[in-house]
C-alpha cells in the first residue's frame, strides 16, 4: 500500500503539468475578486488565463565582455590596494616622525635644567627710612632741635 500512494501522487502531477501551461512558461491567474498570481501550472477553473509574456528562457552569457570586465575590475582592485599601502605607509610615517619630535622636545627640556627666573625689583619696594642720629642733647626719635647749634637736615 506504501509504493501505490507516492506512484498515485506522481500520476496525479503529471496529469495537471500536462493539461495546463507548457513547463517552463510562466500563466498570469486572475481570480473573480481581481486577485492576480503568476505561477508556472495551469489556473484554477475559477481563474482566468492568460498568457505573461514573462521570458522563462533566457541567452548563454558573453563570456568574452564577461571576462573583460572581470579583468577591468581586477586591475581596479590592483590600483586600490597600491593606494591604500601608500596611504598606510604615509601614515606610518607621519606617526614616527611626530613621536621622533616628541621625544627630541622631552630631551631638550630635560637638558635644560632648572629655569632661570629674573627677580625684579633687587632692592625691596619700599623705600629703607634711615634712623636719625642723636645730636647734643636731643633724643634720637625728636629729630633734634632746630635751634640749637649744629643742627643740620
Amino acid at each position: 500500500m506504501a509504493i501505490r500512494l507516492p506512484a498515485a501522487f506522481l500520476c496525479a502531477a503529471l496529469a495537471i503539468g500536462a493539461a495546463g501551461a507548457q513547463a517552463g512558461d510562466i500563466v498570469r491567474c486572475v481570480a473573480a475578486n481581481g486577485a492576480v498570481t503568476y505561477q508556472m501550472i495551469a489556473c484554477p477553473e475559477s481563474s482566468r488565463e492568460q498568457a505573461a509574456g514573462i521570458a522563462s528562457e533566457y541567452p548563454p552569457p558573453n563570456l568574452a565582455e564577461r571576462e573583460r570586465l572581470l579583468a577591468n575590475e581586477r586591475e581596479m582592485y590592483k590600483r586600490l590596494e597600491a593606494q591604500r599601502d601608500r596611504d598606510t605607509a604615509l601614515e606610518m610615517a607621519r606617526q614616527a616622525r611626530a613621536a621622533s619630535e616628541s621625544r627630541a622636545r622631552e630631551a631638550e627640556a630635560a637638558t635644560e635644567g632648572e629655569p632661570y627666573y629674573v627677580a625684579w625689583p633687587a632692592r625691596p619696594a619700599r623705600p629703607v627710612h634711615h634712623q636719625r642720629v642723636a645730636r647734643g642733647n636731643q633724643p634720637v626719635w625728636t629729630g633734634g632741635n632746630p635751634l640749637s647749634p649744629g643742627f643740620s637736615r
